[in-house]
């Protein structure tokens, strides 16, 4: 089964700021890591390396992982290529891959347990007030997208998921937010979900 997580950091929050460059934020991250993020000082090597975490382990709940998250147990082994972030994470005896850029405004991660989809995945933002309904906004989009009819929907676990109405097909999907704002990833149903098992190495991205 191909699954897909993702995680957005606003780079102008308060809060994120302060999260951030706080004393102590180094137990979040291995020796390697600290490494790492000091080689990239024009850079947010922190937000990013946290933010692939965190799409890590959106994947791992669509396993039947009910732990909290724990970012220090997970261990991301990165490299750059024209400007993107690409990581293979560990986390016990998983592998998950993912795919982070930045601009002046965000950082933003995708992640896989199959390196070889990650340029497939579909990513947009959705700014809401709080009367507007989310659901509706996805559903409309995400139509657009794979024209197809959809439900957006949510697991007993609550971990949200897209069916064609028909009731035939699931498009893999992971939901993060930021203040008003969502940031919705895809995988469109015309990628299959048996593809083949990701190539192990880690300097094979496209």
């Amino acid at each position: 089964m191909i699954v897909i997580g993702n995680d957005i950091v606003k780079l102008s929050d308060a809060q994120n700021k302060r999260s951030f460059t706080r004393k102590g934020i180094e137990k979040f991250f291995s020796v390697e890591e600290m490494d790492f993020a000091t080689s990239f000082p024009d850079s947010n090597p922190l937000e990013c390396l946290w933010a692939m975490k965190e799409s890590a382990y959106k994947c791992l709940l669509k396993f039947g992982h009910n732990k909290a998250f724990s970012p220090a147990k997970y261990k991301c082994t990165i490299v750059q290529k024209n400007s993107v972030f690409y990581a293979e994470i560990n986390y016990q005896d998983k592998r998950f891959y993912a795919k982070c850029t930045e601009d002046d405004e965000f950082v933003r991660c995708v992640a896989s347990n199959n390196k070889e989809i990650l340029n497939f995945i579909k990513s947009f933002h959705i700014a809401l007030n709080r009367k507007e309904n989310r659901s509706e906004y996805i559903t409309k989009k995400v139509k657009q997208l794979v024209k197809q009819d959809i439900v957006f929907t949510k697991s007993e676990n609550n971990i949200p998921f897209i069916i064609t109405k028909d009731g035939k097909k699931q498009i893999e999907v992971s939901l993060s937010t930021e203040g008003s704002l969502n940031y919705v990833s895809i995988l469109p149903e015309w990628i299959s979900n048996q593809h083949s098992t990701a190539n192990k190495s880690l300097f094979a991205y496209a």
